[in-house]
């Protein structure tokens, strides 16, 4: 096995000779063969172990068993206690993600610290092939069919070529000591059940299961990495930004083969998980207008495109004008406000509707009550557009424009005790415009900075 592991780490091209690793070593018996492996190696190498303190005096044990170990080989220790159930509490997550999550952001400090290479990490043959059935179950989609990587950036695994059977074969021969962790034992977590009932069903129906995982796991990392080639091709093509907005064009999605897979591709790095990808599908035929949420973007259905946008840029606000204030800057907008003399020159190209710039406007300032406020329209919400004797809804008025739906989530208004007085940048209120009879003026100026 000493060989097969020589070759298979020049084969795989982990590091170089002169390259520094840190062995993540719980004191079981892969990672205390990895250690052996290492040695007789010759390699440079350090040991990371980490107390989860989930096992009370067995896990304190664990730690002094692999302390032991360093000592005796003289090589450097590197070691954690943690409060994972304290942890997990706080973060909302499983024991097992907590654990995993505190083990790895302890690597990387020692690895920076200490400046190590890389990390090693005893998963072997079986591991992989669990991981395999764990995502088919879960539903991971084609990445979870390449089992565990051999390498992931600092991460790498030079056990991955061994089968438990292997391992235990090596570690008799050689009198290498491990300590057994009793929860391995347990069926409370899915991974051991898959270890302990599902994967020695296999071996009876097909000995050599291990090898054709193995097989399987090749061909596959080879089927995802041309299927990532391709989606990197399609992102490119169907991926248009415009501005904070990213466009889709359903027409030209629906030009592809497996359009639900393609889709979820396009949305899963801006956080859509399968299930909410699977909704905006199903909506691509629907009316326009239906809104889908992820952690940080919205999704907007539009008529003919999906349109992304990063939530703190369409967040609704509100933002307060007293009267001493002559400029308001909010997002990524200004608002003017002037308090102006009405001539009778004004006045008159104002009533005959000469002031042609939709982001400038003019109020009777007679009629206005502060503080002013700028919101984002809602449903529901009406106004007297000019030139009007009655009130419209405001969606109402967006559809006769025939505004887009990505037009609409820009809109701002500007009310005074609870009025709309302008759709900013596209009408005014009737009953607040500039009459025969006005003696004040406010002039409003729109800008988009």
């Amino acid at each position: 096995m000493l060989e097969q592991f020589k070759k298979y780490i020049q084969q795989q091209n982990f590091f170089s000779d002169s390259g520094k690793i840190l062995l993540a070593v719980s004191g079981g018996i892969d990672s205390m063969v990895m250690v052996h492996l290492f040695h007789e190696s010759k390699i440079k190498f350090g040991i990371a172990h980490c107390n989860f303190q989930l096992r009370g005096r067995e896990s304190d044990a664990d730690k002094k068993f692999v302390k032991k170990l360093t000592a005796s080989l003289n090589i450097s220790f590197h070691s954690k206690n943690f409060n994972t159930k304290t942890f997990a509490k706080e973060k909302n997550i499983s024991i097992q993600m907590a654990a995993r999550d505190l083990r790895y952001e302890f690597f990387d400090e020692i690895v920076s610290e200490h400046k190590y290479d890389l990390i090693a990490i005893a998963h072997n043959a079986d591991d992989s092939a669990e991981t395999v059935l764990l995502n088919l179950i879960r539903g991971t989609g084609i990445a979870g069919y390449h089992g565990i990587l051999s390498k992931n950036r600092k991460l790498f695994r030079p056990l991955l070529f061994a089968s438990r059977a292997d391992i235990l074969k090596y570690a008799k021969k050689n009198k290498i000591t491990w300590r057994e962790d009793s929860s391995n034992l347990s069926d409370q977590y899915l991974r051991n059940k898959i270890r302990l009932k599902i994967i020695p069903e296999l071996k009876n129906i097909n000995p050599s299961i291990l090898s054709s995982f193995q097989n399987h796991i090749s061909q596959m990392s080879e089927v995802e990495s041309l299927y990532r080639e391709y989606i990197i091709k399609l992102k490119e093509e169907l991926l248009e930004k415009k501005g904070n907005e990213i466009y889709i064009n359903i027409q030209s999605l629906n030009k592809h083969a497996g359009v639900p897979s393609l889709l979820f591709e396009l949305l899963k790095d801006f956080g859509f998980n399968s299930e909410v990808t699977k909704d905006i599908y199903d909506s691509l035929q629907a009316q326009p207008g239906k809104r889908f949420l992820s952690d940080s973007h919205r999704l907007i259905k539009d008529r003919e495109h999906l349109i992304l946008t990063e939530k703190n840029q369409t967040d609704e606000e509100e933002f307060e004008i007293t009267a001493d204030l002559h400029s308001v800057s909010w997002k990524q907008n200004k608002l003017y406000i002037r308090k102006i003399t009405l001539t009778s020159d004004l006045k008159e190209k104002i009533l005959s509707g000469d002031t042609k710039d939709k982001n400038i406007t003019y109020l009777d300032e007679g009629i206005i009550q502060f503080p002013l406020m700028i919101r984002k329209w809602a449903k529901g919400d009406y106004f007297y557009p000019l030139g009007m004797k009655g009130k419209k809804r405001l969606s109402d008025y967006f559809i006769d424009k025939k505004m887009a739906v990505s037009e609409k989530e820009k809109i701002w208004l500007l009310t005074s005790a609870n009025d709309i007085v302008w759709v900013i940048g596209e009408q005014i209120d009737n009953r607040y415009k500039i009459r025969d009879d006005s003696a004040d003026c406010l002039q409003l100026i729109f800008e988009k900075t």
